[in-house]
């Protein structure tokens, strides 16, 4: 439900595929059947919630998110109406978040991308770079500052989302170093481990030993 509300619909997918495959190995097909109308169901929702515009209309979307200690840029992809992808930028606290950072990003985002779009919607202003100077470095697409309309919904809705990212990055990473700390307490180290090497020692017979 978590991944659902948070627009996470192929991982919600994934997961439902998962236990009905699980289910069917285990030779539960009762339960498999409910997965499987599950997905259904699912399917029928993601349709519904993937239309954001009129047929006609194509652009990208891109918000940013400033937190502690995780930020986010998300990018989402809206063709004939639709939205077809979103990409989500994670900014750990070390790395620096400012205009030049943000479009250097975006510029890496889409030299990895095929396609460029036609239009670009952004939830920030640009202070330092000319809209002219950085549509260039995207062939050349339309850059607008949307104040009003769906366009605009879809960059509020896109900046919680990206919210939402950053939070859940900074709470994995709060997990994962509580776990560093109680490995270096457990090996009396006087620091977290920033890298383990582990080694498998396998015998051969009684006395030789291989690594």
């Amino acid at each position: 439900a978590g991944q659902i509300l948070r627009g996470n619909f192929r991982e919600a997918k994934q997961a439902l595929q998962g236990e009905m495959s699980r289910a069917a190995a285990e030779l539960r097909f009762e339960a498999a059947a409910k997965y499987r109308d599950r997905i259904a169901s699912l399917e029928k929702l993601w349709d519904k919630q993937k239309v954001v515009g009129a047929p006609d209309v194509s652009y990208d979307a891109v918000a940013f998110y400033e937190g502690t200690p995780c930020s986010c840029m998300a990018v989402a992809f809206v063709r004939q109406g639709v939205l077809t992808d979103t990409v989500y930028l994670l900014f750990g606290a070390d790395e620096i978040t400012d205009e030049e950072a943000l479009l250097a990003a975006l510029y890496d985002l889409y030299k990895r991308r095929e396609e460029t779009p036609r239009e670009m919607c952004l939830g920030f202003p640009l202070e330092g770079t000319a809209p002219e100077e950085f549509a260039l470095g995207l062939g050349g697409c339309r850059i607008s500052f949307p104040e009003r309309g769906d366009k605009k919904a879809a960059l509020t809705l896109l900046r919680d989302n990206a919210r939402i990212h950053a939070e859940e990055s900074a709470r994995a990473l709060l997990r994962e170093n509580k776990v560093l700390l109680q490995l270096a307490k457990l090996l009396g180290l006087e620091t977290v481990p920033v890298a383990i090497e582990a080694v498998d020692i396998s015998n051969l017979g009684a006395e030789q030993i291989t690594a």
